[in-house]
């Protein structure tokens, strides 16, 4: 909500509506999983690059949010590095931006580069300092050797409905090294690819996509069993309990509700697209690349759309009065019809 604040103080109202529906149904919150702890990091990154790129701030004061911005960047990279795809829209943005205005203001040019320079520096410097940490830690013992190659995701993205594979994760546990890995991975990929072809690997796409975005509970309930208590009988809690629980008698009611939840926002986000400005540029270009991210690697559920959450709130934020324009423009005809009865 401080983003749409200093972004536009018109839309705090529509802002807190949509803010408070999406907590009421949002049950994933009580998951403690790492897409809902990257949640906040992500959203304060977006915050920080408002600040920056819309106040009229002083420097030393842009500086100070800019070391901010590197610091949540680096949490980011540590809880879910495919969250970090919104500096990257950032970016691209920017710099696309920087092009086509072609502004020679030496003074703009320079902060902007103290800025990043600033940002990166932090950045990297607290990147260096946590993997010390992480490496020099004993709480937990780390094989290196046995990590997971990249290539292994997007084997495992391209079987089943592009998501979990148990059978790979078996296979992987098995190979003796990190190369005997990616060889595995490597070959399973190739042997997948050929057995789609072409045009069955565009309609698994499609497919894809579709187990990627559709779900607007976010797959609750769909995964684990970390639930096995019966709802309670009387009281706020069994009303509260009867809705999200396995056996919740409404619990029908919230998939329908959050569904329509969802459909609206998405709706509300592809009609809004008269709305034409950097910082919606790069909520979009920052959604196109958490599907595109989805799409190459391990998905097929919408539980990995919560990272990106923060980026679809405040897109539908943003662009809900050129969305409504539109459907009253569109509909229009239909006042006509009445006055002409």
């Amino acid at each position: 909500m401080t983003t749409v604040w200093f972004v536009d103080k018109r839309k705090l109202a529509i802002g807190l509506y949509t803010h408070a529906v999406w907590l009421m149904l949002f049950p994933m919150v009580l998951v403690p999983y790492s897409d809902i702890y990257v949640l906040p990091f992500v959203a304060l990154l977006i915050l920080c690059y408002v600040i920056i790129s819309t106040t009229k701030w002083h420097i030393v004061l842009k500086v100070g949010i800019s070391i901010i911005a590197g610091l949540t960047l680096s949490g980011i990279y540590f809880l879910k590095p495919s969250a970090m795809i919104p500096i990257i829209a950032i970016f691209v943005v920017e710099f696309l931006h920087i092009l086509i205005t072609r502004n020679n203001n030496q003074k703009i040019m320079l902060m902007k580069i103290l800025v990043v320079t600033v940002f990166l520096l932090t950045a990297g410097f607290s990147y260096q300092l946590g993997n010390k940490v992480l490496q020099n830690q004993t709480y937990m013992v780390i094989q290196k050797n046995r990590t997971l190659p990249p290539i292994h995701f997007i084997s495992m993205g391209v079987s089943g409905d592009g998501g979990y594979n148990a059978q790979d994760v078996l296979a992987m546990a098995k190979q003796p090294s990190q190369a005997a890995m990616s060889r595995y991975s490597k070959d399973k990929l190739v042997e997948r690819l050929q057995q789609k072809g072409f045009i069955g690997y565009l309609i698994f796409l499609i497919h894809k996509q579709d187990k990627n975005t559709s779900d607007g509970t976010f797959a609750w309930l769909k995964e684990g069993r970390f639930i096995i208590d019966k709802p309670a009988k009387n009281g706020v809690k069994s009303v509260i309990q009867n809705i999200i629980y396995p056996s919740g008698h409404y619990l029908s009611d919230f998939h329908f509700i959050a569904q329509f939840w969802w459909v609206m926002c998405i709706g509300i986000i592809s009609l809004g697209w008269r709305q034409k400005d950097r910082l919606t540029a790069v909520l979009r270009l920052a959604i196109v690349g958490g599907f595109l991210y989805l799409l190459i690697f391990e998905g097929g559920r919408s539980r990995y759309i919560i990272q990106f959450l923060p980026i679809f709130l405040l897109l539908t934020v943003f662009v809900w009065p050129q969305t409504v324009a539109l459907i009253q423009e569109k509909l229009s005809w239909l006042n006509v019809n009445k006055k002409n009865m």
